[in-house]
């Protein structure tokens, strides 16, 4: 069973969007399996495929920068920046976990990125 990376408690199968996913009844956190996120957010496929050549800020203070395990196999997740969302990224199943809260942000970015995907291109161009 999967547990979550911060409370520790067993995570339950919960539907958003049409697809599966693992949340924690007590923080509202949530795992994505490889690809679950993706079909939810395509902003990580847009963001990956803007890349600005700017030196990156370190923006998280550094009690943040704790290392969860991965509710699926326990790996060090890594801290990962998707349009200003801090996410954990398992480096090796790929599942993402999204604190509470952040799969609305990542959405929001998504729809500016969209209104605004001219921009994005010529920057990534």
């Amino acid at each position: 069973m999967r547990k979550c990376p911060i409370c520790d408690m067993l995570l339950n199968p919960e539907w958003i969007y049409s697809q599966e996913i693992d949340r924690c009844a007590r923080c509202r956190g949530s795992f994505f399996d490889y690809g679950e996120l993706g079909s939810i957010v395509r902003l990580i496929a847009l963001y990956r495929d803007v890349e600005i050549d700017e030196k990156d800020i370190e923006t998280l203070p550094p009690t943040d920068r704790e290392l969860h395990p991965c509710p699926d196999d326990g790996a060090a997740m890594e801290r990962e920046d998707f349009g200003g969302i801090t996410a954990d990224v398992c480096p090796d199943c790929s599942g993402v976990w999204l604190d509470r809260g952040e799969l609305i942000h990542l959405k929001i970015t998504e729809r500016h990125m969209r209104l605004h995907l001219d921009l994005y291109e010529k920057l990534a161009g």
